[in-house]
C-alpha cells in the first residue's frame, strides 16, 4: 500500500511564468484555478480540480506589487488549508 500524496502546483497572479518553468521542471500540471478580484478589491479563489488530501505547493512572487501578492497568496493558502485536511500547503515565493 502506497503513502505517496498527490503533489498540486498552484500559481498565484504575480509571476505566473515562474509557475510554469517550476510546474516545468518538477514535471506536475498546474491545478487549474480561478482568480479575480472584486469591484470592492476583495480577492476570489476557487479550485477547478479537488486539492483534497494532496501536498499542495503554491508558487507566488511578491514583485512589484507585494501587499496584494502577499495577501492573495495567504488567501489561496487558507482556501487550500480549510480543504485539504490531511495533506500540506507549502508556499515559495520569488521576489
Amino acid at each position: 500500500m502506497s503513502t505517496a500524496r498527490r503533489m498540486l502546483l498552484v500559481g498565484g497572479r504575480g509571476y505566473p511564468e515562474l509557475t510554469e518553468q517550476v510546474a516545468k521542471h518538477v514535471d506536475v500540471s498546474i491545478t487549474p484555478q480561478v482568480v479575480h478580484d472584486f469591484a470592492n478589491g476583495e480577492i476570489f479563489v476557487r479550485f477547478e480540480e479537488s486539492v483534497r488530501g494532496a501536498d499542495v505547493f503554491v508558487v507566488q512572487s511578491v514583485g512589484p506589487v507585494p501587499n496584494k501578492n502577499l495577501v492573495e497568496t495567504l488567501i489561496i493558502a487558507r482556501a487550500i488549508e480549510q480543504i485539504v485536511e490531511d495533506g500540506s500547503v507549502t508556499s515559495l515565493f520569488e521576489r
